[in-house]
C-alpha cells in the first residue's frame, strides 16, 4: 500500500516520497555551512507552499526577546505577507507563538483577517469580508529548551498526515 499525503487546499494527493523528501531536507539543514538569516529563510521555504500557504519562524534570542527570523508565502497567502514579515503587526501568529514559548507544545487555532490593513480584526461571529487562517504553531526544541516556533498559515486546516511530516520535521531541524 502506497501512503499518500491529502492537503485539504487542493485535496491532490502528495506521495509519501515527497514527505521523506522533507525530512531529508531537515536532516541537512544544520549540516549546511551558512548564516543564521540563511538558514531561517530556507527553514519557511521548505515548508511553504507545498505543506501550507505560509510559514514564519521566530526564534528566542539570548535576551529572551523574539525575533522574526523568516517568512514565506505562497500565492494563497501573499496579502498575508507583509504582516507576516513583521512580528510587531502579526496578529495572525502572536498568540500561538507566544503559548508555544511559554509552554514548549504546539498550538492550533483559526485567525479571522480582515481585507484592509487598517482595520482592526474582526471579533465575535462578526466576520464579514475577513479571511479565515488556520495557524499550527509547532516548538523549536535544542536540549529541552524551546528556542524558536514554526508556524504555518493555511486557508484550510492542516491534513493529519501533512501535521505528521511538519512536526517531524520541525523536531528534526
Amino acid at each position: 500500500v502506497e501512503l499518500r499525503v491529502v492537503r485539504d487546499a487542493d485535496r491532490r494527493p502528495i506521495p509519501a516520497a515527497r514527505g521523506r523528501a522533507l525530512l531529508q531536507l531537515a536532516e541537512r539543514r544544520l549540516d549546511e555551512s551558512e548564516s543564521l538569516e540563511s538558514l531561517s529563510q530556507r527553514i519557511v521555504d521548505d515548508i511553504a507552499p507545498e505543506w501550507s500557504d505560509a510559514a514564519v519562524l521566530d526564534l528566542v534570542r539570548h535576551d529572551g526577546s523574539v525575533q522574526r527570523a523568516g517568512v514565506a508565502a505562497g500565492e494563497d497567502a501573499s496579502a498575508l505577507a507583509p504582516i507576516l514579515a513583521q512580528r510587531a503587526a502579526d496578529d495572525v501568529t502572536r498568540e500561538g507563538v507566544s503559548q508555544v514559548l511559554a509552554t514548549g507544545l504546539a498550538y492550533a487555532g483559526v485567525v479571522w483577517v480582515s481585507p484592509r490593513a487598517d482595520e482592526a480584526p474582526p471579533t465575535g461571529h462578526d466576520h464579514d469580508g475577513a479571511a479565515r487562517w488556520h495557524v499550527h504553531v509547532l516548538p523549536l526544541v535544542v536540549r529541552s529548551r524551546t528556542v524558536g516556533a514554526l508556524s504555518l498559515v493555511s486557508a484550510h486546516r492542516l491534513p493529519v498526515d501533512a501535521s505528521t511530516v511538519v512536526r517531524e520535521y520541525a523536531r528534526r531541524v
